[in-house]
């Protein structure tokens, strides 16, 4: 299959402030396009991704019962497969999707627990230090033995260049190779935090020295040259699958039948080959698993229950609401530089006129529960250090009286349009994007936007394409936008959501690629507590810097969570594949594909009738 680079695209950004039914069905609308699971029925000379003739089952070149149909989140063309991007990175190239590139070892989100995947074992010495011995079977699909060279040479890319798991170099010293499979990590000394080197164990993507090597002597010092490596031709890594090709139309992948993992697994994943669609809407994704053209989804539907009652096909994690893991948060950035945004008190004036379960009713169709409004998640686990009775007071909830008290305390008066001006003339209106296609996140826009209205705020919805709001967020250009707050199941949470936050030192300014705080707040108290966390181990000293890490963020109100999220959705058919895990079927596999040990599954499923 001819592998054809994105062209240019003119992006339109435009203001949107439409109702939730209109936005909705202009996403239908997009589904005459070209925004289908179907992919081409074309040959691997084939020069064009022109319209397909015939869908997805349908096509010749790949067997249907040899073939898994999955969907992530592909919204655009892929321009790269460079896993070095950041929160840019296209699949399966993106931190811990496992399909193409490894780590050492992969997270389990049921258990909690590490799990070997390149490496076998890992052990923490009495200095801290972090032994690793890696698996002596493992090599890269062009054949190339992974050793501990490459290990090191992957984890220094972070502590040479500004990447998304450089921030591992604030606890690490060094990595030293101590023979061809065995590494160690050594910690800082004035800044051990042994559950975050932990983390860079599922995180870190080992690469092949035989092929990255050349692209760092060539760039220098100059990470701009890394990251504009495409990196589209025949991509080399240790995972189970290849690049097949892609198109306009999907990304496709080939089991490498050579992969070194059978030692792992005991045996070769069961799909010869999966199949990434490309969407503009996750409405056209919830049509095409309706219809059997999917095999598993991680994206939003709303009312997954009415497509069960539909189709017995259909399924999730769990039988009943709320139907999926709760594994993140999604939160409302500020960017605080801007007049008004700039002043704690308007910010939690906002965070008072926000209707948090119509939010979830409407944008996660109440797959969420009430929101709390803390840095961490209430699960009993992450939470188990914050005094929530002392920081009761501070806690807001959806109250538009409150609201338009503490706006008329600051003497926001409205104008003749409605909207509230404040005294150093800044009108209240601002912009608040979220990707295109991404319509839980859009919907949730819109309900802000009507909550807001109420009390004088204009919130104006921005949905740029999903490539340009990513790197709009990391860059912060925008005025508001929507952020999955320490994402990832991690050893360390939830000091890394703390950390992913709010956290300033080392944030690069406005116009600079950051991977974390993305509205630039600064607060030295608030960083100082970050870092003297980790060192911490009495209870009651817990209980305190977790309670005054809350206070802070209650107090300043930089973002404002607005619902929690599953880590991943999950939604699968069974119409051509069977044994996806659930709750209910005893499979101790995670919900999930491209994100840790859920990969596992690929090695439970069979085609069905099988």
């Amino acid at each position: 299959m001819q592998k054809i680079k994105n062209k240019e695209e003119n992006v339109l950004k435009k203001v949107l402030s439409i109702a939730l039914a209109l936005m909705m069905a202009l996403s239908l609308l997009t589904a005459c396009g070209n925004g289908t699971s179907s992919i081409p029925a074309s040959t691997a000379t084939s020069t064009a991704a022109s319209t397909p003739d015939s869908t997805a089952q349908e096509s010749s070149q790949f067997p249907r019962e040899e073939t898994f149909y999955f969907f992530s989140g592909m919204g655009v063309l892929p321009t790269s497969f460079n896993p070095l991007l950041g929160n840019g990175t296209e699949w399966p190239s993106g931190q811990m999707q496992y399909l193409l590139y490894e780590a050492l070892f992969m997270m389990d989100m049921l258990s909690g627990e590490l799990k070997p995947l390149i490496a076998d074992s890992y052990e923490v010495l009495e200095d801290n230090s972090v032994k690793i011995v890696i698996n002596e079977k493992a090599h890269f699909n062009d054949g190339t033995p992974l050793t501990a060279e490459d290990v090191k040479f992957s984890y220094d890319l972070g502590d040479k260049y500004d990447l998304q798991f450089s921030s591992y170099w604030d606890v690490l010293e060094s990595v030293e190779v101590v023979d061809e499979h065995t590494v160690v990590l050594h910690q800082k000394a004035n800044s051990v935090n042994t559950p975050v080197a932990l983390d860079s164990m599922q995180m870190v993507p080992i690469l092949p020295v035989s092929v990255w090597g050349p692209i760092v002597d060539e760039a220098g010092d100059d990470v701009s040259v890394v990251r504009a490596f495409d990196n589209l031709d025949n991509p080399v890594g240790s995972g189970p699958y290849k690049v097949y090709g892609f198109n306009d139309q999907g990304i496709y992948l080939e089991r490498d039948d050579n992969y070194w993992g059978v030692e792992r697994f005991g045996k070769l994943p069961a799909p010869k080959y999966i199949v990434q669609p490309i969407y503009k809407s996750n409405d056209l994704v919830s049509a095409d698993l309706q219809n059997n053209k999917l095999d598993l989804a991680q994206a939003y539907m709303p009312s997954i229950w009415e497509m069960i009652e539909k189709n017995d096909k259909v399924g999730t994690y769990l039988s009943d609401a709320p139907y999926h893991l709760e594994g993140g948060m999604v939160a409302m950035v500020f960017n605080t530089s801007l007049p008004g945004l700039d002043d704690p008190e308007v910010r939690r004036a906002i965070a008072y006129g926000i209707n948090y379960q119509q939010v979830a009713q409407l944008a996660v169709s109440g797959y969420s529960k009430d929101i709390v409004p803390l840095l961490a998640l209430t699960d009993g686990v992450e939470d188990k250090y914050i005094d929530k009775d002392a920081l009761a007071d501070l806690m807001w909830s959806y109250d538009p009286d409150k609201c338009n008290e503490l706006l008329d305390a600051l003497g926001a008066e409205k104008g003749a349009d409605g909207i509230r001006v404040l005294p150093d003339g800044t009108r209240m209106s601002w912009t608040l994007q979220t990707g295109y296609g991404w319509s839980d996140w859009n919907a949730a826009a819109e309900v802000i936007s009507q909550n807001l209205k109420a009390v004088g705020v204009e919130i104006i919805s921005d949905m740029p394409e999903s490539a340009v709001f990513i790197s709009n967020r990391q860059t912060g250009d925008f005025q508001l936008c929507l952020h999955i707050i320490g994402e990832n199941p991690r050893p360390s949470q939830p000091w890394f959501r703390y950390k992913d936050a709010l956290y300033s030192v080392g944030t690069p300014d406005f116009g600079t690629l950051a991977f974390s705080n993305f509205g630039r707040y600064s607060n030295a108290e608030y960083d100082a507590l970050i870092e003297a966390l980790p060192g911490i181990n009495s209870d009651a000293e817990l209980t305190e810097m977790h309670t005054e890490i809350n206070r802070i963020f209650l107090e300043e109100a930089p973002l404002v969570p607005i619902m929690y999220r599953p880590f991943q959705f999950y939604e699968f058919n069974e119409s051509y594949w069977t044994g996806f895990p659930t709750a209910d079927n005893g499979s101790e596999v995670p919900p999930m594909l491209d994100r840790g040990a859920g990969i596992q599954f690929l090695y439970e499923i069979e085609p069905a009738g099988k």
